[in-house]
């Protein structure tokens, strides 16, 4: 393991000065999906979206994979809900691999296709027990070759149920775990059971990247404190050497909310439950370091929970080849949710917007300034 220090000098490293964010950096070009289209091609409720190696628009919506152009011009629809080869039972996270294979989760199995989207088979979770979810994906490298996000329940701790998220490289036979990170799910006692989320517990996210290398990192546990300042760490690992370089950048904790905090103050003697959860939320204090990472050909796009008084996102930009820190940004405030991109690709940030319930949803694509895509001065 090698860390490249975010105080340091040289490739890779770093860069904490105080260079101005760019702003503006969002032109709307297209919206799709909610009109003018034939009615099997209207959206419903998208899960999820990748862009392929022609620029096609794959979205995962009614257990199916509907496919536009560039322009939002239908092509065709793959797949159906059913339970045959091909079909889905509940259609997930969607990925294009680097030779285009696509996969999409579908329960506890992966369904396969081919850059032109003919259905090849299915891939089996690596792992007993573990299922794939709306966000747990797979890249596929090659027929016999995948990087696969797994979660597998495994304990009840004193009333805290937990579950593990495992990154692994499965290649024919061989399995190699990248990295493995367990999660609270929620909490049990006296026959109750309650969801837990604060925004601070955090979670992995992670990407592939040129070269056979996969980018990781856990939101709430890569995180570390130096002469006062806040870090997060970036994991860069070698598919073919099975080493890991590790990327630190500064960033500034967003405490959690005055409302979260007393809400489950004022729960706390209420029961057992209440009690599991402020001690879980009284230790964790700050937001988790990340809300979610992109990655864009040699860009990698770290988007933070700081804001300005405009109610815009900080982002971090990273060079994916040697992960030195390039610049940063501010990504607008919508008025329609999320405030985040759902897909970034070829300069191009994709939002899935979900309509109210008489409405279809819609995809907006915008076009990124050329300024975030510098290079860095050497």
């Amino acid at each position: 393991c090698i860390l490249l220090c975010a105080s340091c000098g040289g490739a890779g490293s770093v860069d904490t000065g105080a260079e101005v964010p760019l702003t503006d950096v969002l032109t709307l070009e297209l919206s799709f999906g909610d009109k003018d289209l034939p009615d099997e091609f209207l959206l419903v409720n998208p899960r999820s979206l990748a862009v392929d190696g022609d620029n096609n628009i794959l979205v995962v919506d009614e257990n199916s994979i509907k496919v536009y152009d560039e322009k939002g011009k239908e092509k065709t629809i793959v797949g159906r809900q059913g339970q045959g080869p091909g079909e889905f039972r509940a259609a997930g996270a969607i990925s294009v691999g680097p030779s285009g294979l696509i996969a999409v989760g579908n329960r506890n199995v992966f369904n396969m296709y081919s850059g032109d989207l003919a259905f090849i088979g299915t891939a089996e979770m690596v792992m007993p027990g573990t299922f794939t979810g709306p966000s747990v994906r797979a890249v596929a490298l090659s027929a016999d070759e995948m990087v696969v996000d797994e979660a597998v329940f495994l304990e009840n701790d004193d009333g805290k149920i937990y579950y593990t998220r495992n990154l692994l490289h499965k290649k024919g036979d061989s399995v190699t775990k990248i990295a493995s990170y367990r999660y609270l799910n929620n909490l049990s006692a006296g026959g109750t059971t309650m969801s837990f989320s604060t925004g601070g517990e955090g979670e992995m996210i992670w990407r592939f990247l040129q070269g056979r290398r996969v980018l990781y990192v856990h939101t709430a546990t890569d995180v570390s404190e130096e002469d006062g300042k806040s870090y997060y760490s970036l994991h860069f690992y070698s598919l073919d050497t099975e080493e890991t370089e590790i990327v630190k950048r500064e960033y500034i904790p967003v405490p959690l909310s005055d409302t979260i905090i007393k809400s489950y103050s004022e729960r706390q003697n209420e029961d057992r439950i209440g009690q599991l959860a402020w001690e879980i939320v009284s230790s964790q204090k700050n937001n988790a370091s990340l809300q979610n990472i992109y990655v864009d050909g040699e860009r990698i796009f770290c988007f933070t929970r700081q804001k300005n008084n405009n109610g815009e996102v900080l982002f971090h930009i990273f060079d994916s080849t040697d992960g030195q820190f390039i610049q940063s940004a501010w990504f607008p405030e919508f008025e329609t949710f999320p405030n985040l991109p759902s897909f970034i690709a070829n300069g191009k940030v994709y939002r899935i917007i979900r309509g109210n319930r008489d409405e279809f949803a819609r995809i907006e694509v915008y076009r990124f300034d050329p300024a975030v895509y510098r290079r860095k001065k050497r």
